[in-house]
């Protein structure tokens, strides 16, 4: 600590001789010792011994104070250093320190006095004339020594670690309003050095003169640079790919809907740096009743149940075409057990967060990706799901992509379905239409082995095709329900929904057996005889039910060729029950590119001014009059599937 006797006349300092090295309080005053004297002779002082004038305690004047007034200015000088604020600042912030924490106290006090009674004591009696009379022209000043605690010091500074200490901040962005982005600068870290903090606080101390509210102090310590800097983010903003899939928000489908646009919202603004991995399961955590999921329409080994989180497959999925068309790395992808109705064969990708059956991708590109999300309605109850990639566009203009699912093989469920009788159905004919009432079975769905093929084009030239993958999607029987008086007139297959259409009929709008013979009609077929045998045909009095049919001929539309929906055969007798139906080549444009295989619309026209739709918070639908949840046909997928 800093030694504090000062004067400002130095001949008086020099003409003084009090000794401090054994003043001590005794009863009846302070003992003041005369080093002049043989035997340095002690001197009693008073209590209320006076202070001759001139004589100040740092910028206090002492003059004509009693020794005891004079020990309460000391007192409250220590007190307004107490009221002080230490403060220790660091790049990360600052935290400011009650200096009376410190247990402040003044180490000369004693000394302080009695050099300052001394005057009037200490010498010949020549000497202290001469002593009172520098006094009138030149002032004494005495600086206080003030002593601290610093027991406390290093638990504050790592109780307060937290506004000195910051971890370095990677650089990001944010998607504004208007849909441009915003890049969210890098910043260094800082980690507190707390060794050379301390020293800084001592030395602080003995250097303040205390003629401010603040003692400011720096905390030591050194600086971490961000993993990922700014740089990652030069040329941000393009759209690296994008899809888009539709579903229902009512009814049987309102629980699906909440689960579909809670994982919309806990996906969206999603940024990966170069190298990390997206894992879905994970991003969806927690996986829990409390956190909101709810039971909705899955798939399971023996058609659709209920389970935590059903349809969040879906946004998997679309997720999982954004990758695809942004052309980054996938990692694990699995398909569904069974068909989906909202993207092409081997376009899906399950996932079931309960078991861990994930869907994970790398963003390897050399700049930051970020995922965004939005849901558009699109009216009648249903919404339209919208996944964008954006990026520094890595890829060449003259490079094109497409995709293409190609059918392999189809199966039928062995039983197709199993026709169960209900007699609660509308047996008579609608509005002229000649179907009874009836329903299918939405599980049912006949089996798929299938590829997806991956095509690279330079300059409008294919210079490379790669197959993706290759999956196979079970086929599972339905039960279609019709009233007992109804007969069976048409069953029509669908590659992509199964069973989509079991047509009964009122009997009487039907001829279902032969015609009935007259009196004038024969019933017997005349024998027709060869020079060999003789063959008698039997009357055929009733025709066959068809119970068990068969579909030939069935083949998927792509971009490009017709498909057929197959001809319904009966298995018994042989009979065509119903002749399939070309099903048209074509794009599905949107936005002036092919969804499924990424040609452009020639006829597109994009508008004057387009504004780019904004990433709404996830809604959940308000709820209907209750219904059991079902799966929507074909599309609901193994929860969280």
């Amino acid at each position: 600590m800093k030694k504090i006797i000062k004067a400002a006349a130095a001949g008086l300092i020099m003409s003084m001789c009090v000794s401090t090295a054994a003043l001590a309080t005794e009863e009846g005053g302070i003992v003041v010792i005369d080093p002049g004297l043989e035997n340095e002779t002690k001197i009693n002082v008073s209590e209320d011994e006076t202070i001759p004038e001139g004589i100040y305690f740092g910028s206090t004047p002492v003059g004509g104070m009693t020794v005891t007034q004079a020990r309460t200015v000391i007192d409250n000088y220590v007190a307004s250093v107490g009221d002080m604020k230490l403060r220790l600042t660091a790049p990360g912030g600052y935290a400011d320190y009650d200096v009376s924490e410190l247990a402040p106290v003044c180490n000369n006090a004693d000394e302080m006095i009695a050099q300052a009674v001394g005057l009037k004591h200490v010498g010949s009696l020549i000497s202290q004339y001469k002593q009172a009379k520098d006094l009138e022209c030149n002032c004494l000043y005495i600086d206080y020594d003030i002593g601290f605690s610093m027991d406390g010091v290093m638990a504050f500074i790592v109780e307060n670690s937290d506004k000195f200490e910051r971890s370095a901040r990677n650089a990001s962005v944010k998607l504004n309003d208007n849909g441009s982005f915003s890049v969210i600068n890098a910043q260094n870290g800082f980690t507190v050095d707390y060794d050379e903090t301390y020293d800084n606080i001592k030395e602080a101390l003995n250097a303040c003169d205390f003629q401010n509210e603040i003692i400011a102090c720096t905390v030591e310590g050194s600086e971490t640079e961000p993993e990922y800097g700014d740089e990652y983010f030069e040329g941000f903003g393009a759209v690296l790919g994008e899809a888009s899939t539709e579903h229902r928000t009512t009814g049987d489908q309102y629980n699906r809907a909440i689960n579909v646009n809670k994982a919309v919202s806990m996906i969206n603004g999603t940024v990966l740096m170069p190298g990390q991995q997206f894992s879905y399961c994970a991003a969806l955590q927690p996986f829990t009743r409390e956190a909101g999921w709810v039971n909705a329409g899955t798939y399971t080994p023996t058609g659709v149940d209920l389970e935590l989180g059903g349809g969040v497959c879906q946004i998997s999925t679309t997720l999982y075409n954004a990758v695809l068309w942004s052309e980054l790395q996938v990692d694990f992808r699995k398909n569904h057990s069974k068909v989906v109705d909202y993207v092409p064969y081997s376009m899906d990708a399950m996932v079931h967060v309960l078991s861990g059956q994930d869907f994970k991708f790398t963003n390897n590109t050399s700049h930051a990706i970020y995922i965004q999300y939005y849901t558009t309605s699109i009216g009648s109850g249903r919404e339209k799901i919208t996944c964008r990639i954006y990026g520094t566009e890595y890829r060449p203009a003259s490079r094109k992509i497409e995709f293409v699912s190609v059918t392999d093989k189809t199966e039928l469920p062995d039983p197709v379905y199993e026709i169960l009788d209900d007699d609660t159905l509308d047996v008579y004919p609608a509005d002229g239409d000649d179907r009874v009432y009836s329903y299918a079975d939405p599980a049912a769905h006949i089996g798929i082995n299938s590829h997806l093929v991956k095509n690279v084009y330079e300059n409008g030239v294919l210079v490379q095709t790669t197959t993706l993958s290759r999956d196979r999607y079970a086929p599972l029987s339905g039960k279609f329900y019709k009233h007992p008086d109804s007969i069976l007139k048409e069953l029509k297959f669908d590659d992509q929904l199964g069973i989509i259409s079991i047509k009964f009929v009122d009997p009487s709008k039907e001829t279902t057996t032969a015609e009935t013979t007259t009196a004038e009609e024969t019933t017997t077929v005349a024998e027709t005889t060869t020079a060999e045998e003789t063959t008698t045909q039997e009357p055929t009095t009733t025709a066959c039910a068809h119970a068990n049919t068969t579909t030939e001929g069935f083949k998927s539309a792509s971009c490009t060729e017709n498909g057929y929906t197959g001809d319904v055969k009966c298995s018994d007798c042989g009979q065509v029950i119903s002749v399939g139906q070309v099903i048209e080549a074509g794009h599905h444009f949107d936005g002036g590119v092919c969804t499924v295989c990424g040609a452009l619309d020639p006829n597109y026209v994009p508008p004057e001014s387009v504004t780019e739709p904004q990433p709404e918070p996830a809604t959940e639908p308000q709820p209907e009059p209750a219904t059991e949840p079902q799966p929507e046909g074909g599309s609901s997928e193994q929860a969280p599937e």
